[in-house]
């Protein structure tokens, strides 16, 4: 209803809406919500912005004024793709520290344990024509990058093989 955040028990019952905002993307941990705000009329990307609320639905407040993409939480700390450069970021829930962790243009990023997994848009853009992209995965520091490169060979040949089988019961 209005794309609004509601709260309810588990029952589905005692409904109550706890924004007012037109909400995108949601996140809940055991601490906190995060959500994005869609405005009505946006003038531009900078319109999009992400909340963030405590589990008690207080204290709701934009994060740094930037809509976060792929955002985890990981206690006090949300993990994210920018929007502008699709780096791999980190800030403080109180919007402070902000600070690339690695340069990479990352998307589907997930936070597991001490590693940010996520796949990356470069990959589909150097010279693979099977569309092929493979996982990448860096310490929550930003240390020991490595991508699934014997995956992304293995799925390569699958495809190839695929297309082989196509081509020929095609003629």
């Amino acid at each position: 209803e209005n794309y609004n955040i509601y709260s309810m028990d588990t029952y589905g019952g005692n409904r109550t809406r706890i924004n007012d905002k037109q909400t995108g993307f949601i996140g809940v941990t055991d601490k906190y919500i995060l959500y994005n705000d869609y405005p009505e009329n946006p003038k531009d990307e900078n319109d999009f912005v992400t909340y963030i609320m405590d589990l008690d639905e207080k204290n709701s407040r934009i994060i740094n004024g930037k809509r976060l993409y792929n955002p985890n939480i990981i206690g006090d700390v949300v993990y994210y793709v920018n929007s502008e450069n699709n780096a791999i970021h980190k800030v403080n829930v109180d919007g402070t520290g902000d600070t690339k962790i690695y340069d990479s243009k990352a998307y589907n990023m997930n936070v597991q344990g001490d590693y940010i997994y996520y796949l990356n848009y470069k990959d589909e853009n150097e010279g693979y024509t099977d569309d092929t992209v493979c996982i990448h995965r860096v310490k929550i520091d930003g240390t020991e990058h490595t991508k699934d490169e014997e995956r992304m060979q293995e799925v390569r040949e699958k495809v190839k093989k695929l297309k082989l089988n196509e081509t020929k019961k095609v003629k």
